[in-house]
């Protein structure tokens, strides 16, 4: 495979638009399907089945207080010989054991509640308590489903004390706001769109950046379009898919399903540093509108902003008087604005972005295009933003809800400009809201000239701990596909867009492959894998993974097969891993491709200890909690746990239908887009014509 890094605009020869002219006005282009995938050639899928599970401990590992350490997302995953469909399967009753496998001298704890998915324990000695889960012991078979899962073993250690430091939590805290409804705005979609007329009309009517509309939500889904329309796009989409915050509500339409709003940008317009990972919260703000080809569900597309929120390990620098090396959990966000959006807005086409009520008609009379006919080329983006980033609750904040007082944790804000783009500074303001701290950001770019700008965004408590909160770096290595199925609609060799997704960052989409003709069987990228945490730039996936306890590895590919004018899908592969090594090969699925992936997560360096300021020091000092503590600790608030929205964090009970993950809303279906496909099955019945009358004239001669 060749890694061609120049451009991520497609080239289109004039033979190959003309064949995807006669393709797309064909009358099967009019509703398009993806084209038939190739066949299996008699392969099985290389993990047939595999039990998940992972971990979690609640309550704090304290002498004489409950511990709970559940198993309850354990489920058995099938992937079907034909396609690598994944079905997941809950634990069949039963097929799992509970053991206190390790305990300390002169310890008369037990394990509670093993009968269920949820043991309990109370510590009764100092020291180390290690809990083990068995799911399937000697294999577990489904009825009706082959092949046997085999047994797999989790463990899980407390480390029990008298005296221990509150540990800080991880995930941000939405503030409490009152929530809106869908919007009740009409559906202006014109008969026909999309193919005669406008593609995407606004929700409400637009004359300047000061009506562009913000959303605000998790992402439970991010990926790259692989069913554009080449004729009103120079790029692929990126799609991020929001989950609207209650008080964003708005912005979904009318009976919208799956209650998320697609957000589209192409992506030749967003680098790869800055785009959403699933798990990660989004502010973005753009064109709000009805995507009339696409059941008029309403979409920000194209957006002028994007702000990325992930909940990562923030490093405090020595200058900030907390010590060194000293890492927290925080909040780092990523701000990317741009006034280019591609095709959508750049040409004024037929089928382009019009204004509420606009492209109406099958004539072809003057178009109402945005952003040109309100005098803009291209979109505005010099106005003034203003979003909020949501944090992880203070320690202070939580012990003050069980009656706990202790002193106020600082608050550390660092502002980057890691790209270089200059421009003002972004206002970035402590706000507290309905007992919720969080971080409201205003930036004015009303008196530039530029045409796009970049921050970084770090924010985190300022609670230090010696050994760092447990903070652990893995490693990530991808060592080869095999590829069984490129995707190359004419049986030649897959011309592969192809990223790898990870949550390590600043670094989370890195491109592998951009290639045409190259992709086929067995690539081992040249015997040097892709990797993160090396300096070898042309193999490196970005920095290794800095996970607290309790965080999870999120793997994920995501791509298109660039043919000239009908790409195809690529498969999926979609992991949420325990912070343990493993190596193995997984397959893709659902999608026009198909290949096998064969990657290994290895421990990485030791971050190492945190030597604290006297102040740091003491601050920790502050917040240790004993036994005495006790009757306090039962009202402590259950920590926030990240929305992954991933088939590996559904809950099961014995007993509970099985899921399907295609099928179960996690990944959000892909529509070919049809736009302009009606005008050209016109031309080319008029070329027919035309050849008739020709022929039928020289035959009377």
């Amino acid at each position: 495979m060749r890694e061609l890094k120049s451009s991520t605009h497609r080239y289109r020869a004039p033979t190959g638009l003309l064949f995807g002219w006669l393709l797309s006005a064909s009358p099967l282009a009019l509703d398009a399907q993806a084209p038939p995938r190739g066949e299996p050639d008699g392969r099985a899928c290389p993990f047939r089945a595999k039990v998940h599970v992972v971990l979690v401990r609640q309550g704090l590992p304290l002498l004489g207080s409950e511990v709970k350490v559940r198993a309850t997302n354990a489920s058995i995953t099938v992937l079907e010989a034909e396609n690598c469909d994944p079905t997941s399967y809950p634990l069949p009753q039963g097929e799992w054991s509970w053991a206190l496998a390790a305990r300390p001298p002169g310890s008369n704890a037990i394990l509670g509640g093993v009968s269920t998915l949820e043991a309990r324990l109370t510590p009764d000695v100092a020291g180390e308590y290690v809990v083990r889960f068995t799911a399937c012991p000697g294999g577990c078979d489904l009825p009706g489903v082959l092949p046997t899962a085999p047994q797999a073993i989790r463990q899980h250690t407390i480390a029990a004390t008298d005296r221990l430091v509150f540990p800080p939590e991880t995930e941000p805290v939405i503030p409490a706001r009152p929530p809106t409804s869908s919007t009740s705005v009409d559906d202006q979609c014109p008969r026909f769109a999309d193919r005669l007329n406008a593609a995407w009309l606004t929700v409400k009517p637009w004359h300047g950046p000061a009506d562009y509309e913000l959303l605000k939500g998790g992402v439970p889904e991010s990926r790259i379009s692989s069913t554009d329309n080449n004729f009103n796009h120079d790029s692929m989409d990126l799609n991020v898919f929001v989950r609207p915050d209650p008080a964003f509500r708005r912005i979904l339409g009318r009976g919208q399903g799956q209650d998320r709003v697609e957000v589209e940008w192409e992506e030749a317009h967003v680098p790869d540093a800055v785009r959403s990972t699933r798990g990660d919260q989004a502010s973005v703000l753009g064109y709000w509108i009805y995507d009339c080809d696409h059941d008029s569900r309403t979409e920000i597309h194209p957006p002028v902003m994007l702000a990325t929120h992930r909940p990562r390990a923030v490093p405090i620098p020595q200058s900030a008087g907390y010590g060194t090396n000293v890492y927290v959990p925080g909040i780092v966000t990523e701000l990317w604005i741009n006034a280019h959006a591609g095709e959508i807005t750049g040409n004024c086409s037929r089928t382009g972005l019009h204004q509420q009520g606009g492209g109406g008609g099958a004539d072809l009379g003057p178009h109402a295009c945005l952003p040109q006919t309100e005098g803009f080329d291209p979109s505005p983006i010099h106005r003034v933003y203003q979003f909020d980033v949501y944090l992880p609750r203070s320690p202070q904040t939580i012990l003050a809800e069980a009656g706990l007082v202790r002193p106020a944790v600082p608050l550390y804000v660092e502002v980057a400009d890691p790209r270089n783009s200059g421009g003002p500074e972004p206002d970035v303001q402590q706000v507290n809201e309905g007992g919720v701290t969080l971080l409201r950001v205003t930036l004015d770019l009303s008196r530039g000239s530029m045409s796009s700008y970049s921050r970084r965004i770090l924010a985190g408590w300022a609670y230090a701990a010696p050994d760092n909160w447990g903070l652990k770096r893995w490693k990530l290595r991808v060592r080869s596909l095999d590829v069984q199925d490129d995707g190359d609609f004419w049986g030649g060799d897959g011309d592969w867009r192809f990223w790898i997704i990870t949550n390590n960052g600043t670094q989370e989409w890195t491109k592998l492959i951009e290639c045409n003709g190259c992709v086929h069987g067995m690539e081992r990228f040249g015997g040097t894998p892709w990797e993160t945490g090396i300096a070898n730039e042309n193999r490196s996936l970005g920095p290794d993974l800095l996970l607290f306890p309790g965080q999870r590895i999120y793997l994920q590919t995501a791509g298109y097969e660039n043919d000239v004018y009908y790409e195809d899908s690529m498969g999926k592969i979609i992991e949420l891993l325990p912070q343990e090594a493993t190596d193995t090969r997984v397959g893709s699925f659902d999608g026009g491709t198909e290949y096998t992936m064969h990657y290994q997560v290895v421990e990485g360096s030791a971050v190492g200890a945190a030597t604290l300021s006297p102040g740091a020091q003491q601050l920790y000092d502050a917040y240790v909690i004993t036994p005495g503590n006790g009757p306090a600790i039962g009202k402590l608030p259950h920590p926030v746990q990240r929305a992954w929205t991933h088939p590996h964090d559904l809950p099961f009970e014995p007993g509970q239908q099985p899921v399907r993950w295609t099928n179960a809303g996690f990944f959000a279906p892909e529509k070919r887009e049809s736009a302009a496909a009606a005008w050209l099955a016109i031309a080319l019945l008029v070329l027919l014509g035309w050849s008739l009358v020709v022929w039928s004239r020289r035959a009377r001669r």
